[in-house]
């Protein structure tokens, strides 16, 4: 018996009696193939051998590999190209930069003063870019990082004092934690 004479005959056996199939192709919509098939509808379907078994799988494989591509193009779809050379480019403007007084970089950076020489002579470059004449044409110049990101107002850098025990534990984590600043 040929596959198609198959499903010939079970669409003519159809639970329904209209000789229409209520399967994938027999009737019923397109989304009765994306159910898989239950395993106790009948002696066949719990059959390994059985080609409606291996239909079944096969269409369940087909939908899987369709759904991890289309995860793919939602997860990295959204990506902007240009965000790489931005990141790049901020990298290179900031992280890259030797420190004042030697050839450390940002990751090299080990103690306060280190770390003060880095905020005096990178950091303030980097966010302060300074062009050689002040004109009123150049005053969007001075603002931005690179020529293409604008610095909105003045950065920034505060230090914020607080207490012991300004904050309370939550009772779960009270046997661990003992105290903390906040």
């Amino acid at each position: 018996v040929s596959p198609a004479a198959a499903v010939a005959e079970a669409d003519a056996e159809s639970p329904t009696g209209n000789g229409k199939g209520v399967g994938c192709y027999g009737g019923g919509g397109w989304w009765r193939c994306l159910v898989p098939a239950k395993a106790n509808e009948s002696d066949e379907a719990a059959s390994p051998d059985d080609e409606n078994h291996v239909k079944a799988t096969l269409r369940e494989l087909v939908i899987y590999c369709c759904f991890l591509v289309l995860m793919t193009v939602v997860a990295f779809g959204t990506k902007n190209i240009s965000m790489y050379n931005f990141t790049q480019s901020i990298s290179g403007l900031f992280l890259k930069v030797p420190i004042s007084n030697g050839t450390k970089l940002f990751a090299e950076i080990n103690s306060i003063q280190e770390w003060w020489s880095f905020v005096n002579r990178p950091l303030l470059d980097g966010l302060f870019s300074s062009s050689g004449n002040l004109s009123a044409a150049n005053a969007t110049a001075r603002s931005t990082i690179y020529y293409e990101t604008v610095l909105l107002g003045v950065a920034q850098i505060r230090q914020v004092r607080v207490g012991n025990r300004t904050c309370k534990v939550a009772k779960p984590f009270r046997g661990v934690i003992g105290w903390c600043h906040g």
